[in-house]
C-alpha cells in the first residue's frame, strides 16, 4: 500500500509526544504554552498544538526552536527519546534506526570548537554529577536529613542488594508527617554519591515541581532526577540502580490516560512499570491519602506484585511524628472525627504541643492566620472542593473569586504554570508566601506543610447526630464524578473525601484553625473543641 502523502515519520510523532510530556511535566496549558509562543514571535494556536501532540500535525524547524524555547529544553530533547539505551533503538527515520545511546551521541557530536566535548550521556534522564545538587537547598528544605537509623537501615539494605546482585523491593510505610520525605531525599543525596543511578519519582506534579524549582533550581540536569510515573513507561527494565518512589498512593491503575493513542495503550499496571525500572525500587507510603478514585498504591498492590514476581519485600515503618507537633492526641482525634476511627468523635482536650481552634467565620481565620504570618510563621487556608475552579482569568487579567461563603470571598490557586503574575502556579501553591491569598485544594496542599493549616469544611461533610457524614451532592471535584464504564460508588467516594479532609487538617506544624460552612457542623465542632 502506497504510503499517504504527508503522513507523520518516527521523529515526527515521537516529537509531538515529547512535546505533550514537557507541557504536562510544566503544569501547562495548551492555552499558556500557545501564549508563550505568542510572545516568541512563532504562534501557533491551541488547536494546532493539540493536533501537534497528537502526531496530526508536522511543525517545521521554525516551530520546533520555538517550542524548545517555550518548553526550557533542547531541540534534541524534544527530537529523541529521554532515556538512552542501546536496547530500545531510536527510529531515525522510517527505514534507519539507531541504539539509543549512539543516537544520542551522534546527535551531540558537533559542537563548537571551544566547548568542552560533550559527555555521550549529558542529556539522558539521570543525571550524574554529584555536584550539581546543591546539598545546602536539601539541608534548608529538610533539616532532618541523614540522621535516623531508618535512614541507615534503608540504605544498607539498598547497598546489601548490590553487593549480593539481588533485586529486591522496599516499602516505606508511615503517616503524615512522619519523616518519608526528608528519608527519600536523604537516600538520593547518598546513592548520588554512591555514584549510583537513581531518580525520584511521584505521582503528584506539586511534588516534583516544587523538587524541581527548590533543590534543582539553576541546574535543568538536576531537574531531570525529579520525574513522574507516568514517564517511566518505557524505562529499560533495570536501567536504574535505585528508583525512589514518594507518594506510592498516587501509583495509578496504568500510565495511559484518555490522552494516549490507542497503539501505546498497553495497559501494562503503572507498578509493574516502576518494579521493573530499577533494581531497587522504594516506595514511600501512606494509604490513607488517597484522595482519587484511579489512585491504587497499597501496600497489598505492591507487596503483591512483588510477590508475583517472586521478589522479595522489605516492610520498614516510621512510628514518628514530625507534623502537627508530633501530637499523638490531636492524630486520634482527628481520626475519630472524621469517622477513620471506630470510636467516634469526642472532646479535643488539648496539647500543648498543638493548637485547635475553631474560627467563628472565614474572615476570622484569616485574620487569625495573617497575624501568624506577620509575626514570621508560615499559613495556608484550604478548602474542601466544594464550589467550581474556574481556571480562566477575569477580564483584567485577575483570578476569579470561585470560594464564596457568605461576605468572604477567594480564589482557587492560579491553574497556569506561568510564575508570573499576583500568584503562584497551584504547584507553589503551598510554599510561595503569595499563595496565602488563594484557597488551596487537597491536590495542591498534599505533601506540604506549613505552621498554621486553615481548614474550610465544605457542605460535602456535616453532622448527622454525633458523627459526620458526606453528602455526595455538595462535592463538585471532577475526579470524583465517575463514568459508567468507571463508576465511582459511595462506600469510595465517601473514603476519599474523608481521606482529603485528613490530609488537609494535617498540614499544620504548631497548630489548626477549622470552620464549617454547615451551620450545624459549625456549632458541632464548637462543642467539642470551646
Amino acid at each position: 500500500m502506497a504510503k499517504q502523502v504527508g503522513a507523520l515519520g518516527p521523529v515526527g510523532i515521537r516529537v509531538g509526544q515529547r512535546v505533550r510530556d514537557l507541557r504536562r511535566d510544566q503544569g501547562l496549558t495548551l492555552q499558556t504554552l500557545a501564549s508563550r509562543l505568542v510572545d516568541l514571535g512563532r504562534p501557533i494556536d491551541i488547536s494546532a498544538l493539540a493536533k501537534v501532540e497528537k502526531g496530526q500535525r508536522r511543525i517545521d524547524v521554525d516551530d520546533l526552536m520555538a517550542l524548545a524555547v517555550a518548553l526550557d529544553a533542547s531541540p534534541n530533547w524534544i527530537l529523541l527519546p529521554n532515556r538512552a539505551s542501546d536496547d530500545m533503538p531510536v527510529e531515525l527515520t522510517p527505514s534507519h534506526q539507531r541504539g539509543g545511546v549512539d543516537a544520542w551521541q551522534w546527535a551531540v557530536r558537533d559542537r563548537p570548537g571551544e566547548l568542552d566535548p560533550p559527555s555521550p550521556h549529558s542529556h539522558i534522564q539521570v543525571a550524574r554529577s554529584d555536584e550539581s545538587l546543591n546539598l545546602e537547598n536539601l539541608r534548608h528544605e529538610w533539616p532532618g536529613a541523614h540522621s535516623s537509623a531508618t535512614y541507615e537501615g534503608v540504605l544498607s539494605q539498598i547497598r546489601d542488594a548490590f553487593q549480593a546482585n539481588n533485586k529486591r523491593v522496599i516499602i516505606v510505610t508511615g503517616g503524615p508527617g512522619s519523616g518519608k520525605s526528608v528519608l527519600a531525599m536523604s537516600l538520593l543525596v547518598a546513592l548520588r554519591q554512591d555514584g549510583r543511578r537513581v531518580l525520584y519519582a511521584s505521582g503528584s506534579s506539586t511534588r516534583i515541581e516544587y523538587m524541581r524549582k527548590s533543590v534543582g533550581r539553576g541546574s535543568s540536569e538536576v531537574q531531570r532526577l525529579f520525574t513522574y510515573y507516568r514517564n517511566l513507561t518505557n524505562a529499560a527494565p533495570n536501567g536504574l540502580d535505585v528508583l525512589i518512589g514518594d507518594d506510592a498512593h498516587r501509583i495509578r491503575k496504568t500510565s495511559s490516560t484518555r490522552f494516549t493513542p490507542r497503539a501505546l495503550n498497553s495497559g501494562r499496571p503503572q507498578v509493574d512499570e516502576l518494579m521493573s525500572a530499577a533494581r531497587v525500587p522504594v516506595f514511600f507510603l501512606d494509604e490513607n491519602q488517597i484522595v482519587r478514585p484511579d489512585e491504587v498504591g497499597t501496600f497489598d498492590l505492591i507487596s503483591g506484585h512483588a510477590a508475583r514476581l517472586g521478589l522479595p519485600v522489605i516492610h520498614i515503618r516510621l512510628e514518628g511524628r514530625f507534623r502537627y507537633g508530633g501530637s499523638a492526641a490531636y492524630e486520634e482525634w482527628l481520626l475519630n472525627l472524621l469517622g477513620l476511627r471506630a470510636l467516634g468523635p469526642s472532646k479535643w482536650r488539648g496539647d500543648n504541643d498543638f493548637e485547635v481552634r475553631v474560627a467563628a467565620s472565614p474572615q476570622e481565620m484569616e485574620d487569625f492566620l495573617r497575624a501568624k504570618i506577620n509575626a514570621g510563621e508560615t499559613a495556608r487556608i484550604a478548602a474542601g472542593y466544594c464550589w467550581p475552579w474556574n481556571k480562566q482569568l477575569s477580564m483584567d487579567g485577575t483570578l476569579i473569586d470561585d470560594v464564596k461563603i457568605g461576605n468572604w470571598s477567594k480564589p482557587w490557586p492560579k491553574f497556569e504554570g506561568k510564575l508570573s503574575g499576583e500568584a503562584p502556579p497551584a504547584a507553589f501553591w503551598a510554599t510561595d508566601p503569595r499563595g496565602f491569598e488563594q484557597v488551596g485544594s487537597v491536590y495542591t496542599a498534599q505533601g506540604f506543610e506549613y505552621d498554621w493549616a486553615g481548614v474550610i469544611l465544605g457542605p460535602d461533610i456535616a453532622v448527622d447526630g454525633q458523627h459526620l457524614t458526606v453528602r455526595r451532592d455538595a462535592n463538585m471535584d471532577p475526579a470524583l464524578k465517575g463514568a459508567k464504564s468507571n463508576p465511582v460508588y459511595d462506600q469510595e467516594f465517601e473514603r476519599l473525601v474523608r481521606n482529603s479532609y485528613k490530609v488537609l487538617l494535617t498540614r499544620g506544624m504548631r497548630g489548626v484553625v477549622i470552620h464549617a460552612v454547615d451551620p450545624a457542623t459549625q456549632e458541632f465542632l464548637t462543642s467539642l473543641v470551646g
